[in-house]
Parts: structure tokens; sequence; C-alpha cells
């Protein structure tokens, strides 16, 4: 007589497999990086270009109308294409630090702004950054919620339109999103 092996455990062994396979790996920097041995080593730190990626950075809150004088938020996606991991060093632990938004105010038939018209906010980062090295896998990603803060300043009786992007506030890895026309409501 034959024992039967119970291969129930299996199914779910292999979707764990897979799921670990495709994380995002987020560690304590001055654990990977040589010669770093307290935080306050990390404010000197100058982190060297990555020469080969493959990345995208992309809105995907399905949300484009706001109304004025509210917090408002948006989410976007730092998506690495290529094969080979992605390590970013340089990763800041505060996640609003890592994106830079753009916006310019928006009006039908205006043409694309030119680069003196975008209105920059840039993070303010407090002098010594805790900072994370981020490993993004293939295809996998990463999600960042930036605060639209300028529509929360709106004080209108009328729609406006404004055109955003974002890119990121590292040295060793830039990439944008793509212009994103939102609404504000009164």
């Amino acid at each position: 007589m034959k024992k039967r092996v119970n291969k129930n455990y299996i199914k779910p062994l292999l979707i764990l497999f897979l799921l670990a396979s495709h994380a995002v790996y987020a560690q304590d920097v001055t654990k990977k990086v040589k010669g770093v041995t307290k935080a306050e080593d990390i404010k000197n730190l100058k982190f060297p270009k990555i020469k080969k990626y493959n990345v995208e950075l992309e809105c995907v809150s399905p949300i484009r109308e706001f109304t004025a004088g509210k917090p408002a938020k948006m989410t976007f996606r730092l998506r690495n294409y290529a094969v080979k991991p992605l390590i970013i060093y340089e990763w800041y632990a505060k996640e609003s630090n890592n994106i830079r938004l753009y916006y310019v105010p928006w009006k039908p038939k205006m043409k694309k702004p030119t680069k003196d018209q975008w209105i920059p906010i840039i993070p303010k980062i407090e002098n010594k950054p805790k900072r994370l090295s981020m490993e993004l896998t293939h295809r996998s990603s990463v999600l960042l919620d930036v605060d639209l803060p300028f529509i929360a300043k709106i004080k209108s009786d009328h729609i406006q339109y404004f055109v955003i992007f974002v890119e990121l506030n590292l040295t060793s890895i830039s990439t944008k999103s793509q212009m994103i026309k939102i609404e504000v409501k009164p």
C-alpha cells in the first residue's frame, strides 16, 4: 500500500516564495556603505550616480479633482523595469523627502509651460536625515504619497486648473513623471 503525501502545503509555499522574490527591500544604509559607522556620517555621504537603470515614475491616483482650501494628496509609483535589481542607497527614510513637486496654473489653449514657469516645492530636509537603501527587484515598485500643499492655500470662487509633475529628489538616480492636469473646485 502506497503512502499518500499531503501536497496542500505546496501551493501556499510557492505563492510565498514568489511574493518574497519580488519584494521591495529597505535596509539601514549605514550597514551597506563602507566607512559609515554612525547616523551622523550620513549627511557627508556622496552617492555615486547609478549607471544603468530602467525605472518609471507614474501617477497611480485616479482622483484628479480637488477642493480649494482642503489638503490634497496624490500617489505615485516608482517601478523598476530592469531585470537586474536596483539598489538606491541614498533613499530617505522620510518618504516625502524623496520627491520634488512642480506645478503651474493652466488655462485651456495654453502651450506647454516653459522651464521658468514651473513653481517648485522642494522638501526641507533636516540636518541629519535618516536614509535607507531601497532595493527594487524586476518589475517591483514602491508607492509614494505626495502632498499638494498649494491646493490648501487656494481661496477661489471659480474652478482652477493646474499642471503638475514630480521628480526624484536624489542625486544618484533621476526620473520624472509625465505632466498631469488637475482641477481645483471652489
